[in-house]
């Protein structure tokens, strides 16, 4: 491109706003890329600085008037209008101006964000049982976020993994995918390189799969370091537990916390069922052997083979308190028409898991009649339709009067409040196991138990109640289950006392005393400390000659 040479003499004869020649100062000669003239700048004399901007066909401009500047094709770029001069982009049209809250004018401008799928670590491709999926390594340059997200049928692992070389996966981002859940996470981009993972935590195939991956440029990733649940690490204003419970604190900024007692079931050392703490509830044909840790309950071969086994006590339940039953179990396959139950129940009351054929159910048992909650109905973490492995799986059954909950391997499975009528009658309940065939089935089917037992939340004793006696009695000092804790006698002849886990004086006495007389003679006040348990009630016998005062729960 060549230029029209430009005379010496305009360059250092610079001329003021009158048309005469001004000193001490510079002209500028702006020529456009044709070579012509496009705008003489003259200066004035003085300090102060007055500018005339004559316009590309070399007439003066006003300073009304601002020339119209030109883009490098000769066409107008900027329109003069007064004092003011509007901008049009490359199709004509105008750039906006926006006011802010300073009442400053600025540009209108916006960020257009480039998101890329990504096809390398995207997949529609369904996982088998326990099935995994590893994507390839993309470079991360020039992404702020990687953005994950999926659904399926089955609760998968999820990991995206980073690397700096594309080989050494250094740095790894691990979730849990529930099917009952959405899910979608954004993990921050810190290394060159990354991956995505997929593996299905279920040993039942998954039906379909989506599993999408975008790269974003922009983006306000959240902080790698997160909790397990993939939430911010803050301070804590309130505690609240996977199904929205409060933790509590009192006016003496204590948290209220609670220990968990076990009341009722046994290990199973050995290889002899204790008889002292298990007992049979129902054996036809069945057989409950122990060995190696566990209890297996088998059906045997022969038509309908039932077995039933139940703690001997049961875990007391005391109110202002929950409960929970935990099993470790293993369940597997069934071959033919077969029930098999675990929990906290007895033959009228309870709750627990049952598995029925193919039917999984958390079920509740009032009076004899059972409520069940089968697959396709949970509501949750688990999702609505969910069966236990053949794999040894922990069950929990947490308990109150207002509520059930019910996880496995520490998920929550099912959540039932008792809105309008209770679930159970008694929440005073032992241990329940049983395995049964039924429809004339005769294969040896089996329920394996490594642990099973009831605990408190909550402290093993409650405060105590104190009742005395003077006479000859045959009282019930309560119904229901409590605690005898110690009988102090205050006067002391020839008599006799029996007391009995029952509500009237019938079956085996747990106290039955008949009080020395002459040389071995209680010396009064005598305190007997007991520290034993009823379930039923409690019901007090003695004759004229006892007086006593007796301290129980």
């Amino acid at each position: 491109m060549s230029y029209t040479p430009i005379d010496s003499t305009v360059l250092t004869g610079v001329l003021n706003n009158q048309g005469t020649q001004a000193t001490s100062a510079l002209q500028t000669l702006i020529l456009n890329n044709q070579g012509t003239q496009a705008t003489s700048a003259l200066q004035t004399t003085g300090n102060s600085t007055a500018t005339v901007v004559m316009n590309s066909q070399g007439t003066q401009a006003t300073e009304a008037t601002q020339a119209n500047i030109y883009n490098a094709l000769g066409t107008l770029a900027v329109a003069a209008s007064g004092t003011r001069a509007v901008l049009y982009d490359e199709s004509g049209n105008p750039v906006e101006v926006v006011i802010d809250t300073d009442n400053k004018y600025h540009l209108a401008v916006s960020l257009i964000q480039d998101v890329k799928v990504s096809a390398l670590n995207s997949t529609n491709v369904a996982l088998g049982a326990s099935g995994s999926y590893t994507g390839l390594s993309e470079t991360t340059l020039g992404v702020a976020g990687i953005q994950v997200s999926m659904k399926t049928d089955q609760n998968t692992a999820v990991y995206v993994d980073q690397s700096a070389d594309g080989t050494n996966w250094d740095v790894t981002d691990d979730y849990g995918y529930i099917t009952s859940k959405p899910f979608g996470v954004t993990v921050q981009a810190v290394s060159n390189y990354y991956r995505v993972r997929a593996v299905n935590a279920r040993t039942i195939p998954q039906t379909y799969l989506r599993l999408n991956t975008a790269l974003c440029p922009v983006i306000e990733a959240v902080p790698r370091t997160l909790s397990d649940e993939g939430n911010l690490k803050v301070e804590v204003y309130g505690i609240e537990s996977e199904i929205g419970d409060k933790v509590y604190v009192s006016q003496q900024r204590e948290l209220k916390t609670a220990t968990a007692v076990r009341l009722a079931g046994q290990a199973f050392s050995g290889s002899i069922l204790d008889a002292n703490f298990w007992g049979s509830a129902g054996v036809s044909s069945g057989v409950a052997a122990q060995g190696n840790g566990q209890l297996t309950l088998s059906t045997g071969s022969s038509a309908n083979g039932l077995v039933r086994i139940t703690s001997s006590r049961s875990g007391r339940f005391v109110a202002g308190n929950s409960n929970y039953y935990r099993g470790v179990i293993q369940c597997p396959a069934a071959s033919g028409s077969n029930i098999r139950r675990w929990g906290a129940f007895s033959t009228t009351d309870g709750f627990f898991f049952e598995r029925d054929g193919t039917n999984f159910s958390c079920v509740s048992r009032l009076n004899s009649v059972d409520t069940r909650i089968s697959t396709g109905s949970f509501n949750g973490d688990l999702g609505a339709t969910f069966t236990p492995t053949s794999n040894v799986e922990v069950f929990d059954i947490y308990y109150a009067p207002f509520e059930v909950v019910y996880y496995i391997d520490n998920e929550l499975l099912h959540r039932l409040p008792s809105t309008t009528a209770p679930l159970s009658s008694t929440m005073t309940l032992p241990v329940g196991l049983e395995c049964n065939n039924l429809a004339g089935n005769t294969a040896n089917n089996t329920l394996q138990v490594r642990v099973s037992s009831i605990s408190r939340l909550g402290d093993l004793y409650s405060d105590s109640f104190v009742r005395a006696t003077a006479a000859a009695t045959s009282s019930i000092f309560k119904y229901g289950a409590g605690k005898l804790h110690r009988i102090v006698f205050t006067g002391i002849a020839a008599g006799s006392v029996a007391v009995y886990d029952n509500i009237n004086a019938s079956g085996v006495a747990f106290i039955d005393l008949t009080l020395p007389t002459g040389a071995g003679a209680f010396v009064s006040p005598f305190s007997l400390e007991i520290m034993a348990n009823f379930y039923t009630g409690m019901t007090v016998v003695t004759t004229a000659n006892v007086k006593a005062t007796w301290i129980y729960e």
